[in-house]
């Protein structure tokens, strides 16, 4: 009998460690091992009292041992149902861990097939050429004073523009230093926030920029068009069968590639928002190739597609190619409120001890006759706005808004002759010179380090 349980003994160890979590299987151990530890002491107990007898062990042994045989047989045959639940309780533990393997080896694979999802959006959204537009937003819209911009939002061809479901375009004009980047900015945001909460519609914007050579071609335009797409999608789409005609920063797709490629990203939004800023900076190539993909978006009828351009006035080939959608052309009267509203803010931050920050008169006055020699400019007001705040008695500053001059190019001019009178004026106007020939001709703009 004894050998009967050591054979199964050690079966039963390993089931205890490699199921060491098992309570059902620990229980029906405890209860095997219980049976053995009773029969044993009822062994050596059968033992001892042969042994404590006068009477030879054998004759003993041989009187008490039927009797015992029936009270061991009842051990074994608690220890045999014990072991069957044992060999049970680890068949059905060997079955709960092979699930649980299982498990584990599908959310590992799970995990590697996103992983190399996100590695393949990862590398197609590297191999887009685009620029930083997410930078330029946040720039333009920090920029943007409290209060100004919001009058366009509530302009009736915007408003229009905005409810319409169907495809629409509306362009907004104006002479250059209006705001219309911030304008458009303003507008960017305003769609963002109302379109937050679903993902059938999308926002896409983008800033043309003289002053950043790369915004200029189209081919950084389809680039971060398609990018601010392509980052709007779950990245479970990027599988397998995801195709993209981008396959690295040297191999480009061509415009007509791109243009169906961005067609096909559009159709899985019912609405998407374009707003397209200052596309009068473009050389004509890249000008034609633009409001060519204008023209085919506002034309496709599967979707949705809502473009904003603004544009210079004076640039006569957007106006006459654009002339048959709405436009909002920035008066004089909506620009000089928001000029006004600025130059309040600004002149709201002026030291305690400056001329104008007690003398309510004399800021009245300041605000009038910049916003009336602004015409329209933020930028000029804001060139204005230097020199007042530098002025240290009233008769100092009459004389600035005096010598207002009529334009930016009048404010340039006064700068660069500012210059040359002060201190070491001839060396910085050399440096100055300097300067401009390395801004002309560079490809990029540059840090300051870079012009040390």
């Amino acid at each position: 009998m004894l050998a009967q349980i050591g054979d199964v003994l050690p079966h039963f160890r390993i089931y205890e460690r490699l199921f060491k979590n098992h309570e059902r299987l620990l229980v029906a151990l405890s209860a095997v091992y219980l049976d053995v530890l009773r029969f044993c002491i009822a062994s050596k107990d059968l033992f001892v009292k042969a042994r404590r007898s006068k009477i030879s062990m054998s004759i003993v042994l041989r009187g008490m041992w039927k009797s015992h045989l029936r009270e061991f047989d009842a051990y074994m045959s608690k220890f045999r149902a014990h072991s069957k639940r044992v060999e049970k309780e680890a068949g059905l533990a060997h079955m709960i861990e092979s699930a649980r393997i299982r498990d584990i080896e599908m959310q590992n694979r799970a995990l590697q097939l996103r992983n190399a999802k996100y590695e393949k959006r990862n590398r197609v959204l590297a191999s887009l050429p685009a620029v930083n537009y997410i930078n330029k937003q946040s720039k333009l819209s920090s920029s943007k004073h409290p209060g100004t911009c919001e009058w366009l939002q509530s302009n009736s061809e915007i408003e229009a523009w905005y409810a319409q479901h169907s495809s629409k375009c509306v362009c907004c004009f104006g002479i250059p230093g209006s705001g219309k980047s911030v304008l458009a900015a303003s507008i960017r945001d305003f769609l963002m926030d109302e379109t937050s909460n679903t993902n059938t519609e999308k926002v896409c914007y983008y800033y043309c920029d003289y002053s950043d050579k790369p915004s200029l071609s189209m081919t950084h335009v389809m680039g971060s068009l398609i990018k601010q797409v392509l980052e709007h999608l779950d990245v479970d789409q990027f599988g397998e069968n995801f195709k993209c005609p981008y396959k690295d920063s040297r191999d480009l797709p061509t415009y007509e590639e791109a243009s169906l490629y961005l067609l096909d990203l559009l159709s899985r939004f019912d609405i998407t928002y374009l707003i397209l800023d200052g596309i009068d900076e473009l050389d004509a190539t890249n000008q034609t190739q633009l409001l060519a993909l204008i023209g085919l978006l506002i034309t496709w009828k599967s979707r949705s597609i809502k473009i904003l351009i603004t544009s210079r006035t004076e640039e006569f080939r957007v106006r006459e190619s654009l002339k048959m959608y709405p436009a909002v052309h920035l008066s004089s009267k909506q620009v000089d409120d928001d000029i006004a509203m600025y130059i309040r803010g600004e002149i709201s931050n002026i030291p305690a001890q400056h001329p104008i920050a007690f003398d309510h008169e004399l800021r009245d006055e300041v605000v009038q006759m910049l916003v009336k020699g602004a015409k329209g400019m933020f930028l000029w007001a804001k060139f204005q706005l230097a020199d007042v705040k530098e002025a240290l008695t009233k008769s100092a500053l009459r004389k600035i808004l005096e010598n207002l001059p009529e334009n930016l190019g009048g404010t340039y001019l006064r700068i660069i002759r500012r210059t040359s009178q002060s201190p070491g004026g001839h060396a910085k106007l050399d440096i100055m010179r300097r300067v401009f020939r390395w801004l002309a001709v560079a490809r990029r703009p540059l840090h300051i380090h870079e012009l040390e």
